[in-house]
This record gives structure tokens, C-alpha cells and sequence, in this order.
């Protein structure tokens, strides 16, 4: 039995709406368009000049250095945490080993 045919006898023996409004409203936005060679051919997708894609690949570069500059400094400041956290425990409980 088709997955419509289900849910309109499920809505009809229970006296409910096979779809919920809010769930009918997104299955209405799901339309699919026809998008094809022609369409995309005629799309204008503008390109920045030489020297602007320069600066913003300049930039990304830049950010680039600063996370791996924070991932470093967090990852050295996690280790040096985990080591006073056990220098912390050993010094109240007495040492592990």
C-alpha cells in the first residue's frame, strides 16, 4: 500500500490530518526546479580581479597562522593543566606510584 493511501486511512480512522500542518508546509517547500544546462550556462557568477584574490587568499593565510598559533599555545596550555591537576592530586593524596 502506497505511503499516501497509509497515512489518509490513519488520518480518517483517527480523525487527524495525514500531514501536520507544519510538517505539509515543509514538504511544500521541497519543490524541485528544472535547473539545466542552458540555466547554468546563462548564470553570472562574478570573479574579483587578480590582485583582490590575492589579498583574500593573503588574508586566509593570515587566519590560517593565527589558529595554528592558537592550537599550539591551547594544546601546550592543556597539557601544562593536566600536569598541575596531577601535581595537585599527588601533593593531597600522596603519589600514584
Amino acid at each position: 500500500m502506497a505511503v499516501a493511501a497509509v497515512l489518509a486511512r490513519t488520518a480518517a480512522t483517527r480523525s487527524v490530518s495525514p500531514l501536520p500542518g507544519q510538517a505539509r508546509s515543509r514538504m511544500a517547500s521541497f519543490v524541485q526546479t528544472e535547473l539545466g544546462k542552458g540555466k547554468l550556462e546563462a548564470l553570472s557568477v562574478p570573479v574579483p580581479s587578480h590582485d583582490e584574490q590575492e589579498r583574500i587568499a593573503e588574508s586566509f593565510e593570515l587566519l590560517a597562522d593565527r589558529v595554528r598559533s592558537l592550537t599550539t599555545r591551547q594544546r601546550t596550555a592543556s597539557r601544562e593543566a593536566g600536569a598541575l591537576w596531577q601535581a595537585a592530586l599527588n601533593r593531597a593524596f600522596g603519589s600514584s606510584s
